[in-house]
């Protein structure tokens, strides 16, 4: 079986054991999926998350010049 190291970012039990936040943990692939799909881990080595913070979810897409409210004008507000 293949297995992942995983750093905690939420406590959450792992093999039976409590693992705190910070935590390094060896899991299996299935297991580490699991976890990070819930936001209680991130992979070992992955930057992007600082410690105890979750990834921020994306960004909605930027409207197109032009779309915007129902009178037409893109959005804009106010005066002529």
């Amino acid at each position: 079986m293949k297995t992942k190291a995983l750093k905690i970012t939420e406590p959450t039990i792992v093999g039976g054991k409590i693992a705190r936040k910070g935590e390094l943990v060896e899991v299996t692939t299935r297991e580490a999926h699991d976890l990070i799909a819930r936001g209680r881990a991130v992979e070992h080595g992955d930057d992007t998350a600082p410690e105890g913070e979750q990834r921020p979810a994306r960004k909605p897409k930027a409207k197109a010049k032009g779309e915007g409210g129902a009178d037409g004008d893109g959005g804009a507000e106010g005066g002529e």
